[in-house]
């Protein structure tokens, strides 16, 4: 009976090990495996992994998987927000997604669930690291550009990519087995990162050169759309700089109080770029740095130009006036500079005929010539005293010379009018005015010209220097002895029979015909013969007053 019960104690006692030996086998050695697991997926041990994953069920691998995708999932979040380096999480995802190949084949229901989250965890931590690489190539770019460490900075940007790149930009098959989403949503990510540092650069939180770095670093780094936008933004950016750089330049001009040319430039440069698609959000800065030369330019030009008129620099007055209401019209008030330079000539005027005698006396005195044939010293004051006056432009150059005149001696005397100074051209007995305004056909009254019978001298005045120069001239003695024909003499000598006939010099009928020639040639430059200038109004001396004014 003891022997039975002994046996029968035996035997419930192993049944009890049998079903502890089989509990465990159950439920307690897969609960092993899956915590060995979890300890070789922390450390990113690849082989590990696999090797326990090899041991599971089929149930118990897709257990692994929502293991596997909590792990991914945890680190993920610990390195977002700095619990640990991208070092520590690289290596648990690297080893998950080398698990991914082999989840693949078993082809488990919760696989594609699996892939799908672990890369959604991979990107969005891709996104922070290719971020914080990208930042470190681009600062070294702009600070040290190539030759620092620039290059060796890209490649490890390229390495998180976890893509080749090979010439030209272009990107060859993965590396690893990523998604296409992956590769599309990181491109995606630094497409609209590039434009938000767009942004960030157009309202000045970031510097020039510094943006310039991120365009080039992302046109080093990027295909697809990333690069499109950077290409588009540095197309941009080119074309900013160039309106800031134009900018800049015509703000230095208003500084500096170039205003003319610095509104002149800027109406020709925005009608230029008025049109252009990215000129549209300067046209008012541009419109504004206008407003500020012209109201510069108003409160400096009229002022400026009655300076010169009181320095009495007319012609440099008359000069910006006009340069000035060509650029500006209306926009600056030069009514009465205007008035002033228009008639500032008829005040010098006005101020000679006030004492006209004694300066008319006083520019004689001066000893005015025209070549050797007039000059105001052989002028006798009391013949040729002026009876009559008016004005006439010979120059056409807008302001009027002061023609003074002996109407029965034909004495004249042609006074111009330079930068408010009256000066006294020339002293000529004039026969006939030309067809040409500028010309004069006068008498010679001086030197050996004045004793001769016959006389002509063709007279051209010139404004730029107010002054008359000799442009033809002829002249004889009575007896027909003596000829000068533009400084080439005849001299007839009375005929020497001892002489042959070819010695006897140039016939007389000839040297007559030449110089009638020559006095003829000087009479076809003449419009209407008489001392008083054509199309005149001349008035008396004593009127000089009214005539002017």
């Amino acid at each position: 009976m003891k022997k039975r019960s002994g046996i029968i104690i035996l035997l419930i006692s192993f049944l009890f090990i049998a079903a502890e030996v089989l509990a465990f086998m159950i439920f307690i050695r897969p609960g092993m495996k899956m915590e060995e697991f979890y300890d070789e997926a922390v450390k990113g041990n690849f082989e590990g992994m696999n090797r326990i994953y090899s041991s599971l069920s089929r149930d118990d691998k897709e257990d692994a998987l929502g293991l596997m995708n909590d792990i991914a999932v945890h680190f993920t979040n610990d390195y977002i927000s700095g619990k640990i380096n991208y070092d520590e999480l690289s290596v648990v995802l690297q080893a998950i997604l080398d698990m991914d190949e082999i989840v693949r084949k078993d082809d488990l229901s919760g696989g594609g669930k699996f892939s799908s989250n672990w890369i959604k965890c991979y990107t969005s931590a891709n996104k922070k690291e290719l971020d914080r690489r990208f930042k470190i190539c681009a600062n070294e770019l702009c600070l040290n550009g190539r030759e620092g460490s620039y290059d060796r900075y890209l490649v490890d940007f390229r390495n998180v990519y976890n893509l080749t790149y090979v010439a030209g930009g272009s990107v060859s098959n993965s590396q690893r087995n990523l998604s296409k989403d992956y590769v599309n949503e990181i491109d995606a990510f630094f497409e609209k990162r590039i434009n938000s540092l767009y942004n960030s650069y157009l309202n000045g939180k970031i510097e020039n050169d510094m943006i310039q770095a991120y365009i080039d670093t992302s046109k080093e780094l990027f295909s697809g759309n990333a690069e499109s936008a950077a290409s588009a933004i540095e197309e941009e950016h080119s074309a900013l700089g160039s309106f800031d750089e134009n900018f800049d330049k015509y703000q230095s001009m208003i500084d500096n109080g170039q205003y003319v040319e610095a509104v002149d430039g800027l109406d020709k440069y925005v009608e230029e770029k008025r049109n252009d698609r990215l000129f549209k959000d300067y046209l008012t800065k541009f419109e504004e740095l206008r407003k500020r030369a012209v109201e510069m330019a108003a409160g400096f030009y009229p002022s400026e130009i009655l300076n010169l008129i009181k320095k009495n620099d007319i012609n440099g007055a008359a000069d910006l006036l006009d340069k000035v209401d060509k650029v500006f019209g209306n926009e600056v008030n030069l009514t009465e500079q205007k008035a002033f330079l228009s008639n500032y000539w008829k005040l010098a005027y006005y101020n000679y005929m006030v004492n006209m005698e004694d300066n008319l006396r006083m520019d004689l005195s001066r000893g005015v010539s025209v070549g050797e044939f007039s000059n105001s010293l052989d002028i006798n004051q009391s013949t040729g005293k002026p009876d009559l006056m008016c004005f006439k432009d010979l120059d056409g150059g807008g302001i009027p010379e002061l023609i003074l005149y002996n109407s029965s001696t034909g004495f004249t005397y042609i006074f111009t009018c330079m930068e408010g100074r009256v000066d006294l051209a020339g002293c000529l007995k004039v026969l006939a005015y030309g067809k040409d305004p500028c010309d004069i056909i006068a008498e010679p009254y001086s030197g050996k010209a004045g004793n001769m019978e016959v006389k002509r001298v063709l007279c051209r005045y010139s404004q730029s220097n107010a002054s008359f120069s000799v442009e033809k001239y002829c002249y004889r003695n009575r007896d027909y002895t003596y000829f000068n024909i533009n400084g080439t003499e005849y001299q007839i000598l009375p005929e020497d029979p001892s002489k042959p006939k070819e010695e006897k010099g140039e016939d007389f009928a000839v040297i007559v015909k030449r110089f009638d020639d020559a006095e003829k040639e000087i009479a076809d430059y003449t419009e209407k013969w008489g001392c008083e200038p054509p199309e005149s109004d001349s008035v008396t001396i004593i009127r000089y007053f009214d005539y002017i004014y």
